[in-house]
């Protein structure tokens, strides 16, 4: 059965366009930014980039790493950022999430994990049962960081 090419999502979108922003604003020719890339330890040829670039090829988590790296520029800023004026305040991350610039900061900052302080936006997509335990685990570690007591494990009396 042939897979079915998914097409690039409104980060991946931005992300070609931010990467040769970046590349240009520091005067790199793609062929420098292959060299920068290898020097990373994660070599991407020119064409390649050329080719996420133009959105032909998509992004993993250790291109995305290398790339900000080489080109200076944190991953956030590659993930998220429009020219001013384009979208004001508000960013598309998925075609049915939208978060304001702020919202983002916080979630790339670790300031927003608290689902209290969440946007509801957000929220509404962790309701998931499979979620619940995350943020259980989470609750726990941080009252444990602040009370520096771990919940000790019950024992069974056998009768």
């Amino acid at each position: 059965m042939a897979s079915q090419k998914m097409e690039l999502g409104p980060c991946g979108v931005r992300l070609a366009k931010n990467v040769q922003r970046a590349r240009r604003l520091n005067e790199m020719g793609v062929s420098e930014l292959s060299e920068a890339l290898a020097v990373c330890g994660r070599p991407i040829g020119a064409s390649a980039l050329s080719k996420i670039e133009q959105g032909i090829r998509r992004v993993d988590t250790d291109d995305l790493v290398a790339l900000s790296l080489a080109l200076g520029a944190p991953v956030s800023w590659l993930l998220t950022n429009e020219p001013r004026g384009v979208g004001a305040d508000v960013v598309e991350l998925t075609p049915r999430i939208q978060l304001t610039r702020a919202e983002i900061f916080g979630w790339f900052t670790q300031t927003a994990l608290n689902p209290d302080a969440a946007s509801a936006r957000v929220e509404q997509f962790r309701g998931r049962a499979y979620l619940q335990g995350i943020r259980d685990r989470h609750a726990r570690e941080q009252a444990e960081a602040l009370t520096g007591e771990r919940d000790k494990p019950k024992r069974s009396r056998r009768g």
